[in-house]
């Protein structure tokens, strides 16, 4: 059961950002909650797609392991309203990085066969969603290339 505080947080997530009240609140009811200690894994690459999650309280670390030495190394931290998963949205392949409880979290998970009746039932919610996805990988890749950028240096 999603809490009335968890429902605004996926609410205001912005790969949801621009969506009806009642298609927001459809996504709610269709969600369920999870929590994980720190230090937990909690989305493991290469697994099976599970759902879109969306982070309502604490931190989580993505996590990219090197094929040469076996090491996780961290890429970026995502915290409260930020979404994990959602390349599975466009590509519907297997986990591409892992993902690591920083401190304690607890996260939505969104059904994907709730998300995508509903793109099949109204294209212009897909539009939304698959604009918002843009941005974010957009504003992803940026930040990594900042990061690339600077052990440039």
């Amino acid at each position: 059961m999603i809490t009335d505080e968890s429902r605004e947080i996926i609410s205001g997530s912005k790969i949801l950002n621009g969506l009806s009240s009642e298609i927001l609140l459809g996504i709610a009811e269709n969600s369920y909650e999870m929590e994980f200690k720190a230090g937990q894994l909690f989305i493991k690459e290469g697994d099976p797609l599970k759902g879109l999650c969306i982070i309502l309280d604490g931190e989580a670390s993505i996590e990219k392991i090197n094929s040469v030495t076996g090491e996780a190394i961290e890429l970026q931290t995502r915290s409260v309203g930020e979404s994990l998963g959602e390349m599975t949205l466009i590509d519907q392949d297997t986990r591409s990085v892992s993902v690591r409880a920083k401190s304690d979290v607890k996260i939505a998970v969104i059904n994907l066969e709730y998300m995508s009746s509903i793109f099949d039932e109204d294209p212009t919610t897909l539009a939304t969603v698959a604009i918002n996805i843009a941005r974010i990988l957009s504003n992803r890749l940026r930040e990594s290339d900042e990061i690339s950028a600077s052990k440039m240096r």
